[in-house]
């Protein structure tokens, strides 16, 4: 998925888990918006606080 090249300057980085990251940049990344209450007021379809904001 990755260049051999990128794969083998991460793995040689001491302070970086490559095998965590190399994992976590091969899965699907996140979608969340911020709603900016004084502008929209309605609720996105299919959306829950996330726990830092509530």
């Amino acid at each position: 998925m990755f260049p051999s090249a990128f794969r083998k300057r991460i793995e040689k980085q001491e302070y970086i888990d490559s095998g965590q990251l190399l994992a976590a940049l091969g899965e699907a990344s996140p979608v969340s918006i911020r709603i900016n209450r004084k502008k929209w007021m309605k609720d996105p379809l299919n959306s829950a606080p996330v726990p830092w904001c509530s």
